[in-house]
Formats: structure tokens, C-alpha cells, sequence
């Protein structure tokens, strides 16, 4: 093995028209004249050796600069929805890969390859497009291909799908929202919290505003107890029943906590599954890898017992 090495993918999606996909050229010592997503390998800050795969802000400059200069285009990268790791090939000598997927979008520019790295580039469907054993394909795209086969609905919405705006907000962000569409509030609380809660923006758009207090406690990836309060199933059934209830007259959802990295988060994806909100759920745990699991899972329960 001659070390290891880290690259990312661009997952670029366009409603109604697939995937980005790229043929790369014949100068390109891995995989030539092979459909790819667009990718660049990372580096590391000020030329140090990297021994894990970097952070997401470190990833996004990296990544969007490769496509802008690979096909000249502009993207937003939205966040990581997978990662996987393994040799490149089965001969010795080969890189050790670990290799994560970005979902994004284009907003600007013109699709032309360079020619040197890619020679033709197009929106795809991508179970048409790869044909063969998975397991013999590159790492990207067995993260691409399992991730639109779990999230089908999210790539292929059905016919009258409604996506609902979901924001996951801090206490500060969330007394700040200014919202524009019908909305309904979920809002939680500690039980140790030193201040009232911030008064939200007044506006006519809340149609809903439910408050819930309960401390970040959870059972993984081990048990943490920040507060005598933890999330009930009484408190999810409330939740469910209530969104359940509005869910033809809603358009949008904000949910806060204190800092809208743990409990708020857990919500978020929670709601998004059961109800269809039309987020895919790969980003949202790639955006919020410390979503609490504990509220997550009380709230995928409660959907059902009483859905």
C-alpha cells in the first residue's frame, strides 16, 4: 500500500434531470473513459500531511473549486451524505481511499469540460448509467448509487410531492427568524435555562407555536444526562399529533434548541422521514452528526403507534 488518501465527490442533482456525470478523459492514470462524479483529492493547510479526512469547511472551498475548474461550472455544496473507505484496487501499490459525497446544486456558469480532466459531462440517471458489480465500482459511486436507492423520493418525488421549508435554528437564530411562509414552531427548552426564552419575531405566519421542555440527554453513542428531563413519549406523541393535524396548512417548520446542533437536529430528521417533509435525510445526519438520537428515535416510534 503506498499510503493513504482522501477525496471528495460532488453529487450534483437537478429535479427532473438526474445527476451530474462526467466521462473522464484518457489522460487520467484511474478509471480513463469512465463515467465519474466530479472529484478532487484534499489537501491539507500549509502543506502537512493529512492523517483524517478533513472537516466540511475545509472540504467545500476544495471541492467547489475543482468543478468550476474541472467542468466551469459554480456550485453550492449543501453537505456530506456519505462516506466509505478502501483500496482503489486489488494490486499492491495501491492507494488506501477514504472518500465522501457532497450533495449540491449548480448555480451558474457553463457545463464544458477541460478536456484534460473530463472530455463530456451531463445530468443522468444514474442506475442507467453504472451497469455492473457494485462492489468493483469506485467508492463515489457506491455512496451515489446506495444513497439514491435509499432516498428514492427525495430524486424521484412523486407526482404532487409538497416539500416543506425546515429550518433548525438556535435559540438566538430562531428569535431572529423572520418567516414568510404559514409555519408552525416547535420550541425547546432546558430545565436548567438561567434566562427567559427570547420572544420570537411577532408575525402572522406562525400559525403554531408549541413548547416543549427537556434536557439534551441521550443513549448513544453512550448514556449522557445534561438534565433531570429527558424527551418522553407523551412529549412525541404530542409533537406527531400536532403536526399531523396541520400538515395540509403548513408550508414551513423551525425547530430550535439552545444551540441547534443536538436536540433540535433530532426533531428535524425525524419529522422529515415520517412526514415526507422532502429533505434528504443523508444530509441532514451529514450536517448534524450529533443529532440526538434518543429524541429521534422516541419520535420514530411515536409515528407508529399513532399514524
Amino acid at each position: 500500500m503506498s499510503g493513504q488518501r482522501f477525496l471528495a465527490s460532488a453529487i450534483i442533482y437537478k429535479p427532473g434531470e438526474g445527476i451530474l456525470l462526467a466521462r473522464r478523459s484518457q489522460q487520467e492514470t484511474s478509471s480513463p473513459n469512465t463515467l465519474s462524479l466530479p472529484f478532487t483529492y484534499l489537501t491539507a493547510q500549509q502543506g502537512k500531511s493529512l492523517s483524517r479526512l478533513p472537516d466540511y469547511e475545509d472540504i467545500r472551498p476544495q471541492l467547489t473549486n475543482a468543478v468550476r475548474n474541472q467542468l466551469g461550472i459554480e456550485v453550492k455544496l449543501h453537505g456530506p451524505v456519505g462516506e466509505r473507505s478502501g483500496f482503489r484496487g486489488e494490486g499492491i501499490g495501491e492507494d488506501y481511499l477514504t472518500v465522501v459525497d457532497c450533495l449540491g446544486e449548480m448555480t451558474g456558469g457553463k457545463l464544458k469540460p477541460n478536456g484534460h480532466d473530463f472530455t463530456e459531462a451531463a445530468f443522468m440517471d444514474p442506475f442507467t448509467s453504472f451497469i455492473g458489480e457494485r462492489k468493483k465500482m469506485e467508492l463515489g459511486t457506491q455512496i451515489l448509487l446506495a444513497t439514491v436507492e435509499a432516498e428514492l423520493d427525495f430524486f424521484y418525488p412523486p407526482p404532487g410531492a409538497k416539500k416543506t421549508d425546515l429550518h433548525i435554528l438556535s435559540a438566538i437564530g430562531a428569535s431572529q427568524h423572520q418567516p414568510t411562509k404559514p409555519t408552525y414552531a416547535i420550541r425547546i427548552h432546558s430545565t436548567n435555562a438561567q434566562l427567559e426564552p427570547r420572544p420570537f419575531v411577532p408575525s402572522l405566519h406562525y400559525l403554531h407555536i408549541k413548547e416543549y421542555t427537556f434536557d439534551d440527554n441521550d443513549t448513544q453513542p453512550w448514556r449522557i444526562e445534561n438534565g433531570p428531563q429527558w424527551f418522553t413519549s407523551e412529549m412525541a406523541k404530542d409533537i406527531i399529533e400536532g403536526i399531523s393535524s396541520t400538515r395540509s396548512s403548513i408550508e414551513s417548520v423551525i425547530i430550535h434548541c439552545s444551540a441547534g446542533k443536538n436536540r433540535s437536529p433530532g426533531v428535524a430528521r425525524a419529522l422529515n422521514e415520517i412526514f415526507s417533509f422532502g429533505h434528504l435525510s443523508a444530509l441532514l445526519r451529514g450536517n448534524y452528526p450529533n443529532a440526538n438520537h434518543h429524541v429521534y428515535q422516541t419520535l420514530k416510534e411515536a409515528a407508529k403507534k399513532h399514524l
